[in-house]
C-alpha cells in the first residue's frame, strides 16, 4: 500500500496508507498578543537591516514551522507583515542573535554529535585515551543511548530550567504508569488528554506559567518540547502494549525522549524504530556514507542562505497582507505569488529537517527523511512534509482504524480521526478547523473520484488505452489537484482572505484565459513528473531484477 502524505503549509495530506503534519506559519490568534521581541519600540530590541544569517535563525525556522512563538507576542503573521517592510520582517529574523537558549542549543546539539563520534572512536572523542580506543569503544558503544539521554536532560536543564524538566518529567511518569496497564483506548485517552493540556486553554498558561524567566525562544522550546514530548510517550505506550514479554522500562522512555536533536523540535521516530537502531553496537557505516553526510550538509547551508535571501530580499511574505496591491495583479502575478509562498515554505522544512536529520545520521541512526519538494506533489496521496509525524499517525491512528482501507466508510472514519488528532496537534483554533476540514474533503473526494473510475465502462476505457494517453488523462486532473493543494495550505500560510482572492482570480474572473492556461502550464509540468517517475520506477525495477539474479 502507499503511503499517506501531506503537503502544504500546515501541510496535511493523506493518501491511502498515511498522514503526517507540517506546520510552518501560525495562524493568526492562535497564541497571545502584544510587542515581538525583535521588534523595534520594545525594550532591548535588535537593530535591523542586517542579512548575515546567524545560528538562532535555525531555530527562528523551526519556530515558524510548528506554529510556537513566545507568549506576549503578536502572531507571527502579523510580525512579518508588521508595516509590510523588509527593516521590520529584519528585526524578527534578528530577534534571535545571540540568545542564552540559543548558544545552549547549538552547543548541546554539538556535544550530542561528539557522543556519536565517542560511540565511534571510543574514549578518543573526548580526549580519553587516545592510544587505546578498542577499551573504550565497546563501552561507548553500549551506553551510547544512556549518554545521549544523559546529555539530553543537562541540555533541557541547562536551557529551560528544573521546573520544565519536572513538568516533562511528570507526563513522562503519567503515561508511563498508564502503560503498564496495556490498555490501548487508555493510552490512547491518557496521552490526547496531556497532549490538550498543552495545546487548550486555560490549562495551557497554567502550565507554562510555573516556568519562570524571560528570554526571547522560552515558550517556543516549552511547547515545542512539551508537544514532541506527548507524541513519544503516547508511541511508547502503545508499543508498550503490543509487546508480549512484560514492558519496556521506564529508563527506556527516558532514553527515548531525551535524545536532544529530536527533543524540541522533532522529528518524531516511532519508539520501536529508535529503540532498534539505538540499542545497536554494530556502528558501521555504509560505503560513502560520510561523504553523502557532508554533501546533505552543504545543500543545508546553500538552503539556509536561500532562506535568509528570501526574507530579506523578497516580499512574498508580506505581499500578500496587502490585498488592495493584490488585487491590482495580474491572474498570472497571483498565482505565481501562491505558488512561491508554498515553496517558500517547503525550503524552511527542509532546512529544518536537514539540520537535525545530519546530525541524527552521525549519531548512527536513520531518521526520517527530508519533505518531498513541493512542484512534485499533484495528488494527495503522495504530498508531504513530516514523514516522523506521517507515521506515527499512520501507525497508531490512521491503520489502528481503517484496517486495511477497503471500505470507503471506515476510511471515512479514519480519516476524520486523523484530523481531529491533527487539529489539536496544531492548536484548536477557527483557521485550523477551516484548514482540517478542506484537506480531509480534499483526500477523501479524490479516493471516491478513484473508486469511482475503477467501476465500469471506465476499466474497461482505461485498459483499452496505450499507456501515454492513461498518464496524460491522469495528468489533467493532477493538475487541477496540484491547484487544490496549494489554495488549500495558503489558508494557512497567509489569510482566507487571499486564498479567496487567489480561487476567485483563478476560477471565476480570470476564467476562461487565465484558467485554461495556468492549467495547460501545470499539465505539463505534472507530464514531466510523471514520465520522471516512470524512468525511476524502471530503474528500480532493473535493479531489483538483477539484485534477484
Amino acid at each position: 500500500m502507499t503511503k499517506l502524505k501531506c503537503s502544504g503549509a500546515l501541510g496535511w495530506k493523506m493518501g491511502r496508507k498515511g498522514f503526517e503534519s507540517c506546520v510552518v506559519s501560525p495562524p493568526d490568534g492562535c497564541w497571545g498578543r502584544g510587542a515581538m521581541a525583535g521588534d523595534s519600540k520594545a525594550p532591548g530590541a535588535a537593530p535591523a537591516g542586517r542579512g548575515r544569517f546567524r545560528v538562532g535563525d535555525v531555530v527562528h525556522l523551526v519556530q515558524e514551522r510548528h506554529h510556537l512563538r513566545p507568549l506576549g507576542t503578536r502572531p507571527l503573521r502579523q510580525d512579518l507583515l508588521h508595516d509590510g517592510t523588509a527593516g521590520e520582517t529584519g528585526m524578527w529574523w534578528d530577534g534571535f542573535e545571540s540568545t542564552r537558549v540559543t548558544r545552549v542549543l547549538w552547543r548541546g546539539l554539538e556535544g550530542c554529535s561528539r557522543m556519536g563520534r565517542c560511540s565511534r572512536l571510543g574514549g578518543a572523542g573526548l580526549g580519553l585515551s587516545p592510544s587505546s580506543p578498542r577499551v573504550w569503544t565497546p563501552f561507548f558503544s553500549q551506553y551510547r543511548a544512556v549518554m545521549y539521554m544523559l546529555y539530553g536532560i543537562l541540555a533541557v536543564l541547562g536551557s529551560m530550567g528544573l521546573v520544565y524538566l519536572m513538568i516533562i518529567l511528570s507526563h513522562c511518569l503519567v503515561l508511563y504508569s498508564v502503560a503498564l496497564a496495556k490498555q490501548k483506548w487508555l493510552c490512547y485517552a491518557a496521552g490526547l488528554c496531556c497532549l490538550a493540556s498543552f495545546k487548550v486553554e486555560p490549562f495551557s498558561s497554567w502550565q507554562s506559567g510555573f516556568v519562570t524567566g524571560a528570554f526571547d525562544l522560552q515558550d517556543v522550546l516549552f511547547y515545542g518540547g512539551s508537544g514532541f514530548t506527548i507524541m513519544r510517550c503516547m508511541s511508547f505506550a502503545l508499543e508498550s502494549c503490543e509487546r508480549k514479554e512484560g514492558i519496556y522500562s521506564i529508563f527506556d522512555l527516558l532514553k527515548y525522549n531525551f535524545y536532544l536533536p529530536f527533543f524540541f523540535f522533532g522529528p518524531v521516530m516511532t519508539f520501536d524504530q529508535f529503540h532498534a537502531q539505538v540499542s545497536t553496537r554494530d556502528l558501521r557505516r555504509k560505503d560513502d556514507e560520510m561523504r553523502n553526510i557532508r554533501v546533505h550538509a552543504l545543500l543545508h547551508v546553500g538552503a539556509i542562505i536561500a532562506v535568509d535571501i528570501f526574507f530579506h530580499f523578497f516580499y512574498i511574505l508580506t505581499l500578500p497582507s496587502d490585498l488592495k496591491f493584490m488585487n491590482r495583479l495580474s491572474d498570472w502575478s497571483l498565482a505565481g505569488l501562491a505558488y512561491s509562498n508554498l515553496v517558500y515554505d517547503w525550503v524552511k522544512a527542509a532546512v529544518m529537517f536537514g539540520v537535525i536529520n545530519t546530525i541524527a545520521r552521525l549519531d548512527h541512526l536513520d531518521p526520517p527523511q527530508p519533505p518531498k519538494c513541493i512542484t512534485m506533489l499533484y495528488v494527495f496521496a503522495e504530498t508531504h512534509f513530516d514523514r516522523g509525524i506521517n507515521d506515527w499517525l499512520c501507525k497508531y491512528v490512521y491503520d489502528h482504524i481503517g484496517e486495511n482501507h477497503d471500505n470507503i466508510m471506515k476510511e471515512l472514519v479514519a480519516t476524520i480521526a486523523t484530523f481531529a488528532v491533527t487539529t489539536l496537534w496544531l492548536g484548536p483554533c477557527e483557521i485550523v478547523y477551516i484548514w482540517s476540514v478542506f484537506n480531509c474533503f480534499g483526500l477523501n473526494f479524490e479516493l471516491w473520484v478513484q473508486k469511482f473510475f475503477q467501476q465500469e465502462p471506465f476499466a474497461k476505457l482505461e485498459a483499452k488505452m496505450s499507456e501515454a494517453m492513461s498518464r496524460r488523462i491522469r495528468a489533467v486532473f493532477g493538475a487541477a489537484n496540484f491547484w487544490a493543494i496549494v489554495l488549500y495550505n495558503i489558508l494557512a500560510l497567509n489569510s482566507l482572505e487571499f486564498a479567496l482572492l487567489v480561487t476567485k482570480r483563478l476560477l471565476l474572473t480570470g476564467f476562461p484565459v487565465s484558467t485554461l492556461s495556468i492549467w495547460f502550464i501545470t499539465y505539463c509540468g505534472v507530464q514531466l513528473i510523471k514520465e520522471r517517475e516512470r524512468i525511476l520506477a524502471i530503474e528500480e525495477e532493473k535493479c531489483d531484477k538483477a539484485k534477484a539474479d
